[in-house]
């Protein structure tokens, strides 16, 4: 597990090094294991989560940053419009990317977009209106 903390520490430093323009950075707040249904609860899992959530905390400490976490509940409810169990989930995330024109290489680029959707929209809230059950349709 070390040997992804590492990496996590490396990448995180050397993208920041690189992009002077980053002031907001926003991550997935690490969920409790013992909510995953249906998946192995394993003491290490939550480690791991936890322990990349402070890394980044950790590696932006003191440069000044605006780090903020955004709980997948959240995220879910904003983007696809409810709390969907992960498998419908992924699917119903990247179908609302699809709709706004976006074209996530995976499950994973999707949640992505939907994380920088839901700050986007807490930033500007009209871009709230692009996933409101009201304004669902195909935007791009």
């Amino acid at each position: 597990m070390g040997a992804v903390f590492a990496g996590c520490r490396n990448w995180l430093g050397q993208f920041l090094d690189a992009h002077n323009d980053v002031e907001l950075i926003v991550f997935e707040a690490p969920m409790d294991p013992m909510l995953f249904v249906g998946r192995p609860r394993r003491p290490e899992t939550a480690r791991q989560l936890i322990g990349l959530a402070a890394i980044v905390e950790e590696r932006t400490y003191d440069r000044g940053y605006d780090v903020r976490e955004a709980r997948v509940t959240d995220i879910r409810k904003h983007f696809i419009g409810a709390n969907l169990k992960r498998r419908a989930a992924k699917e119903a995330t990247i179908d609302t990317c699809h709709r706004l024109g976006w074209a996530p290489a995976d499950d994973n680029a999707a949640d992505a977009l939907a994380l920088w959707h839901y700050q986007a929209s807490i930033l500007d809230p009209k871009l709230a209106l692009q996933t409101s059950p009201l304004f669902r349709r195909r935007i791009a």
